[in-house]
């Protein structure tokens, strides 16, 4: 299955605004920082592309998930209608709301990107879109489901009280050079946590609203751990960039164990 590219557009992916933003909150915020967290903290996009047919825009909607570098995924159905927009044009746009520390949607707080879809065959990517969307396991035993990577080259993100500065497609994504030692060791670690360090991440997700109960980390990459009860997401953000597992978990040992929301 070979989708048909589409040449590169000459203007950028997402038409910059004509004026500058006001200075509204932190102006020192890394707001590159927040929209990777607001897309690893998704688990349901808006999913925009092109109708093979009219040429117009066509809006789904579509479980999500990211790799270890933030990259998105997507598992879709060959015979789903924005399949077929995506065979005929790659070009892709998805929309994900944040979620506060209670748990509950951040009004206004949303992330659009505009990219590229393709089909990859990537095992590891499966696993973590599967253990983001564990009911999808159903479809590892279907033909007409495949596994679809976005490469985002243009980002529009309205952080609640501010407008975000023009970002662009490389700062929606984690850099993983000199982490071949943790991305090699992902399942293993991710085991490890799990057993060893449970009550660990239960205190970090009901400090973020999160219910009481089994959470369990579900993947991990240098800036990171995400984790899962139920439909429930969670993340903690380490203190510093990691690249092996004993900094991962020297860096989350670093960290104080905070009390449950109404527990101060």
């Amino acid at each position: 299955m070979t989708p048909v590219t589409h040449s590169m557009p000459t203007p950028p992916p997402i038409t910059p605004r004509p004026h500058d933003l006001p200075p509204v909150g932190d102006p020192d915020a890394d707001m590159g920082a927040h929209a990777r967290r607001v897309l690893r903290l998704a688990r349901l996009a808006a999913l925009g592309t092109l109708d093979a047919g009219s040429g117009y825009p066509f809006v789904s909607s579509a479980p999500i998930a990211t790799d270890m570098s933030g990259a998105p995924l997507l598992r879709l159905n060959r015979i789903a209608l924005h399949t077929r927009n995506l065979l005929a044009d790659q070009r892709i746009s998805l929309m994900v709301q944040a979620h506060g520390d209670d748990g509950a949607p951040l009004p206004g707080v949303r992330l659009t990107l505009t990219g590229h879809a393709a089909p990859v065959e990537d095992p590891d990517a499966l696993r973590r879109y599967l253990a983001r969307h564990p009911k999808m396991m159903v479809t590892t035993t279907l033909d007409s489901f495949d596994l679809w990577r976005v490469t985002p080259n243009g980002i529009d993100l309205l952080g609640g009280t501010r407008l975000a500065p023009e970002l662009t497609g490389a700062d929606l994504l984690t850099d993983l050079a000199g982490a071949e030692a943790l991305v090699a060791a992902e399942p293993e670690l991710l085991r490890r946590l799990n057993a060893d360090h449970a009550a660990t991440l239960r205190a970090h997700a009901l400090r973020q609203g999160g219910e009481v109960g089994g959470w369990r980390a579900i993947g991990l990459d240098p800036e990171g751990i995400d984790l899962r009860f139920g439909h429930a997401l969670a993340r903690i953000s380490l203190p510093r960039r990691v690249t092996d597992p004993a900094a991962l978990l020297e860096a989350l040992a670093m960290m104080p164990l905070p009390e449950p929301v109404g527990m101060r």
